[in-house]
């Protein structure tokens, strides 16, 4: 033993002592459960090493008097704390290792606990978070070593680490300064113990399809039965899954052996209380189910039912696995529903509630990126949507997952949108890997997503985004957009999200299947008629937004509702102000006088003029409205007769004409 682990080693007294006080001032958040480890930094008790560690006090003093006792060990997963260990041996530097991770991440690790080991290396000490928004933090208790993270850089969150220093962790954790493991950190660990995880069910995985497949030859079938069960037994425990795949083995062989043969092989895997039997009731199926499964005398039928039973399991099981985190159902009176809910209904008034998903509906090479910047504006500025409706700005970052442009063209169009350059982040995602088919892309982008503070996210456009192999398919479309959902609320912690969808050929509907639709809380749609004028509306969940024409500031990208009217209002104002700009007018510059609409309709066709009924009388009065046209009093004095006024042949008239400005 050294002289610097003999003065770490506390007197049996002392440990005693401070193992009392431990009891009296426990953090609530995080109960210490030591055993007893000797100089070798190996447990001295008996029977299972670190997991017989004990979180009572009176214990721990016990402990000190056993012989050979040294330090106390901690049982991490027990204790919910995780350690970051760079060590410092045979030339490596984990110090470095450490300043490298968190250069390459550019991220920081927040101050925390840390102790100094006898080599020279370090323990810092981090709590595992309390989960209170459904994370799941058991796939954080694993150890990653021999480089996982970094040279000489090690993770440990399970097993045990030895406590050098009992007294200071116990005043860090009673004073609440041993932090909680960042997501940044959370991130990282899940992406690389997945890979590594992966790596090695692949293999596996391979050679059970393999046996699966091609079964075993006359003369290896007896041993290669035995050794599938015990594959499976290994990987899953089931004896019934043994059974069942020892089964499809064993029709794909050359000479298959008979069903008792396949059993005996089965069951000679599994203890006498794992025997298997083929009529077995599976112990996780509901009384009520299993008693129904017990009065079927066919087992070919037993055997049928039962492999539905264990498939549609199989298919639950493996939905919690790969399912993001996701908070429980909440249950509450409407009363505290009322009195805890939000007091403004809506994020844009009348147009988006708070915390919900939007669904942008246009046309290609209309405008969705420009209406989606014009949106990322309005929430980290709170200045009104499209200038009409109030916003509530958000309290934090917006990001934008950009699949369709170029890094340039984005960089250019938000730079001109005048957006805020710290609080918008920028994914570009064109001619890259698509995230959302690699889990460990999606875990470390929703863990930096969640460090940048993001609470709204754009994802353009969904056509990119989509994982799925047909856009037509309701079921493929609503478990992507779920998945979606999920990530951008309870990974990422974001509450509002748009996504624009390109349109089909009709312009209105999203392009793909009906739920793009079902799903959102509102669906905007952006349109643009022949002339190239656009058009905003929206529905939705508490949304009804009539359809308007939109107006467009090139200076600042801004758009804006007009009150210029739908395209059917839009298209009426465009044919009467051709009508009198074309026609009309000509004909009051020649002197042409006439004293009623019927005599200029007359007169109009008969110079090959076509046009509805209603139509003159609506160009005159829009003349008359914008100045141009001035009505007085006929020289008989008995009707109104229309000239034009000094500025009827401005240009500047007619192009305010044209574009609604004086309608």
């Amino acid at each position: 033993m050294t002289d610097q682990e003999m003065e770490s080693r506390p007197a049996p007294n002392e440990a005693a002592h401070s193992s009392r006080e431990q009891g009296e001032a426990q953090n609530h958040s995080v109960a210490l459960w030591l055993f007893p480890v000797g100089a070798n930094k190996a447990p001295i008790l008996r029977g299972n090493g670190h997991h017989d560690a004990s979180n009572d006090p009176e214990q721990w003093a016990k402990w000190t008097a056993e012989p050979g006792f040294c330090w106390f060990g901690i049982n991490l997963e027990k204790s919910r704390l995780a350690v970051l260990d760079p060590d410092v041996k045979r030339g490596k530097d984990g110090w470095k290792s450490l300043e490298e991770l968190q250069a390459d991440q550019q991220l920081q690790l927040p101050e925390t606990f840390q102790v100094e080991t006898p080599s020279g290396g370090g323990h810092l000490f981090f709590r595992l978070p309390e989960s209170p928004f459904g994370e799941d933090v058991d796939d954080l208790r694993v150890r990653l070593t021999n480089g996982q993270l970094g040279t000489a850089l090690d993770y440990l969150a399970s097993g045990y680490v030895v406590l050098y220093d009992f007294d200071r962790l116990r005043d860090a954790l009673s004073s609440n300064t041993v932090a909680v493991l960042p997501a940044w950190v959370r991130g990282l660990v899940r992406s690389v113990s997945k890979k590594a995880r992966g790596l090695k069910d692949e293999h596996g995985q391979a050679k059970l399809d393999l046996m699966l497949r091609e079964g075993f030859q006359e003369g290896e079938r007896d041993a290669g039965i035995t050794k599938l069960a015990g594959f499976v037994k290994a990987t899953t425990g089931s004896g019934e899954m043994a059974l069942l795949a020892a089964r499809e083995a064993n029709r794909n062989s050359p000479a298959p052996l008979d069903e008792a043969q396949v059993e005996k092989c089965v069951s000679s895997v599994f203890s006498y209380g794992d025997a298997v039997d083929p009529l077995d009731i599976p112990a996780w199926l509901p009384n009520q189910q299993a008693e129904v499964l017990r009065e079927v005398e066919d087992p070919a039928v037993m055997a049928a039912v039962k492999k539905r039973l264990v498939d549609d399991r199989a298919r639950q099981l493996h939905k919690q696995m790969t399912e993001p985190p996701m908070p429980s159902f909440e249950l509450m009176s409407l009363g505290d529903l009322i009195a805890t809910a939000e007091p403004t209904r809506y994020r844009i008034d009348g147009l988006q509630p708070l915390d919900s998903s939007i669904v942008l509906v246009a046309p290609r090479k209309t405008g969705k990126s420009t209406l989606a910047l014009n949106w990322c504006r309005a929430l980290l500025t709170g200045e009104p949507f499209l200038g009409q409706f109030e916003v509530k700005p958000i309290d934090g970052s917006i990001a934008y997952l950009n699949f369709e442009v170029s890094g340039n063209q984005f960089a250019r169009w938000a730079a001109e949108h005048h957006l805020d350059r710290e609080r918008m982040t920028v994914v570009n995602l064109r001619g890259r890997r698509n995230p959302f088919n690699h889990e460990e892309d999606m875990g470390q982008l929703a863990a930096m997503l969640k460090v940048r503070g993001t609470k709204a996210l754009v994802v353009d456009p969904f056509a990119n985004v989509f994982t799925g192999s047909d856009q037509n398919s309701n079921s493929e479309v609503s478990t992507f957009l779920l998945k979606l959902g999920r990530w951008t609320r309870a990974e990422v912690g974001a509450t509002e999200l748009l996504l624009p969808v390109h349109a089909g050929w009709a312009g209105e509907r999203s392009r793909g299947a009906s739920a793009l639709e079902d799903w959102p809380d509102a669906i905007w749609n952006l349109t643009k008629d022949d002339a190239g004028q656009r058009f905003f509306k929206a529905n939705g969940r508490d949304v009804d937004v009539a359809e308007d024409a939109l107006g467009y500031d090139h200076t600042t990208r801004s758009l804006s509702l007009t009150g210029g009217g739908n395209r059917q209002k839009v298209a009426q104002s465009q044919k009467t102000t051709a009508l009198l700009f074309g026609h009309i007018f000509p004909l009051l510059e020649e002197g042409f006088a006439f004293d009623s609409v019927r005599a200029l309709e007359k007169e109009l066709k008969e110079r090959g003029v076509t046009f509805s009924s209603g139509d003159v009388g609506k160009a005159l009065l829009q003349g008359e409205r914008s100045g141009a046209l001035v009505k007085g009093p006929t020289k008989k004095g008995n009707g109104k007769a229309y000239t034009l006024a000094s500025q009827s042949g401005s240009p500047e008239v007619f192009l305010e004409l044209q574009e609604g400005k004086t309608s």
